[in-house]
């Protein structure tokens, strides 16, 4: 007895038409999606790394720009300290006691009385 019958089915058309399926073994190096596909996706992947870069340019000109103006500020802050220094030191000055008396006596004539000096007070 023979088991292994073999037995073959066919196809028959049923339409008027024929349809022919496209077979072909794809090579080892060739990408799946066909060579339209990549194409596209190199330019698109081109157009983004040009936009990659000029957005660093920018932003790297930016931060240059910030540095810059960090420095001056920082350069007009220690002018401003140091005439704080000196605008507080004149106030100290100008608010000393003796400071005070001198301009009294040169514009007022007013003078501090000695210990042996009567003065009358109404």
């Amino acid at each position: 007895m023979n088991f292994q019958n073999h037995v073959h089915y066919t196809a028959q058309q049923t339409a008027g038409f024929q349809i022919r399926q496209q077979l072909k073994r794809r090579r080892v190096l060739d990408l799946p999606g066909g060579k339209s596909l990549w194409l596209m996706a190199a330019k698109v992947s081109c157009v983004a790394l040009v936009i990659v870069c000029c957005l660093g340019i920018w932003i790297g000109t930016v931060a240059q720009q910030i540095h810059v103006s960090i420095q001056s500020t920082e350069a007009e802050l220690h002018v401003l300290r140091n005439d704080q220094i000196g605008l507080l030191a004149e106030r100290a000055k100008l608010m000393s006691a003796g400071h005070i008396r001198k301009q009294a006596e040169k514009t007022l004539a007013l003078y501090v009385p000695d210990e042996g000096q009567v003065f009358k007070i109404r």
